[in-house]
């Protein structure tokens, strides 16, 4: 209890602090929350800082919406977020919702926003965060536009680990979303005929991941024969790719498509 009394008034005076400083003494508030709750064993944030949380959650939501066009230690700021949305507290993913900032974190994934890797990576983290609690989570985040944000933010060349991130929340946003899931299956489609080795290697390793699953595990989407067609049309191009990574990732879709769908015709 003392603990939890001693988090709560140290974050009520970070609060002050907050409200009351300018973008450099804000930087520092959040440096010394990231810190604080670094040494900490809490199990929440309401463990830790009770109501005092939620308010502090509240102006970084606010404050994100206004610094994202200044460029403004934007990949702090994410990493706040990701920390708030490690606990999986219910309360944080409503506010992000509530709060609109869903809609100016998919903007740095933008080619209007000229944000570095960093921050789109991080940035993709938050959102894959947000559509693992489920699939009214995920029906909103595809409502305003999260998987054609993917799709241009990929064509702009990013970094394996980025783009593996990209592909990890596309296959996210497909498990329990039959709204979107065509949309999802056509972006992953999209990722084959981009022009970078490692976009088309995300597309093809996302769509082997999601025919992994056993007989009513796999979607009905993916027994549509149109979809084997397109699929294996655009592995037998990627086998040609000098790249043989790229080359090695089209067989083993191949395959999988062959022995799953026994669709050996379509390689004539």
């Amino acid at each position: 209890a003392r603990s939890h009394a001693s988090g709560e008034a140290w974050l009520q005076e970070r609060i002050q602090a907050f409200d009351g400083g300018n973008k450099h003494q804000r930087k520092q508030v959040l440096e010394e929350f990231m810190e604080y709750i670094g040494q900490s064993t809490a199990s929440s944030m309401e463990e830790l800082f009770s109501s005092q949380a939620h308010l502090l959650f509240i102006r970084l939501t606010s404050w994100f919406s206004i610094t994202l066009p200044l460029f403004f230690e934007l990949t702090l700021q994410l990493k706040v977020f990701l920390t708030f949305l490690e606990f999986r507290e219910q309360v944080f993913i409503r506010a992000f919702f509530e709060s609109g900032t869903v809609v100016p974190l998919m903007h740095t994934l933008s080619v209007d926003f000229d944000v570095p890797d960093e921050v789109r990576c991080l940035a993709i983290l938050v959102l894959h965060k947000l559509a693992a609690h489920g699939r009214q989570h995920k029906e909103l985040l595809c409502a305003e536009g999260l998987v054609s944000n993917l799709l241009e933010c990929v064509s702009d060349g990013l970094r394996w680990e980025t783009l593996k991130y990209a592909g990890r929340l596309l296959c996210e946003l497909f498990a329990g979303n039959p709204k979107y899931q065509s949309q999802v299956l056509d972006a992953l489609q999209d990722f084959m005929t981009q022009r970078l080795p490692l976009t088309q290697r995300v597309g093809t390793q996302a769509f082997i991941s999601l025919l992994a699953g056993e007989g009513p595990l796999v979607s009905p989407l993916l027994h549509d024969p149109m979809r084997h067609r397109v699929l294996v049309q655009r592995a037998l191009a990627l086998l040609e790719s000098p790249d043989l990574r790229v080359g090695a990732d089209a067989y083993c879709l191949l395959c999988r498509l062959l022995r799953r769908f026994d669709c050996d015709e379509l390689l004539g």
